[in-house]
């Protein structure tokens, strides 16, 4: 073999690599799953290290944040803190998306349950709920 083919295959190998193409790390490429309050009940399935964003809205400046709950960690792990995405950055106090993202980690089924509350108010019903059944495969 001449000495360009080999270079040539050799940055193919390492771009394979790199990716994580043949390697078990195509998991890490699975799309996120999307899931928005209108889906509220529904039933979804995921892989195992697949990621799930659940999109839910909220107003700032009310107190209210939306939390999970009920969940052990087992079939579904909550990643990271959540992300605010507001409408208009520039309104004091106005409406915007919460943005909590989970990864499926071990095989199984879990109901997600999401509640819209104040934290100090733990004796008051939530002003909103959102839920869904997630397997995991």
């Amino acid at each position: 073999m001449n000495a360009p083919r080999l270079m040539r295959l050799s940055m193919f190998v390492a771009v394979l690599l790199t990716l994580g193409i043949g390697t078990g790390g195509c998991q890490s490429t699975m799309a996120s799953r999307v899931v928005e309050q209108s889906q509220s009940g529904s039933s979804i399935e995921l892989r195992v290290g697949q990621e799930l964003q659940v999109k839910l809205r909220y107003t700032a400046g009310t107190g209210y944040v939306w939390e999970a709950s009920d969940n052990d960690g087992q079939v579904l792990q909550q990643v990271g803190t959540p992300r605010n995405v507001p409408d208009d950055p520039g309104v004091i106090g106005g409406t915007g998306t919460q943005v909590d993202t989970f990864r499926a980690a071990g095989t199984g089924t879990v109901e997600l349950k999401m509640v819209y509350r104040r934290p100090w108010e733990t004796d008051v019903a939530p002003a909103k709920t959102f839920q869904v059944s997630v397997s995991v495969k």
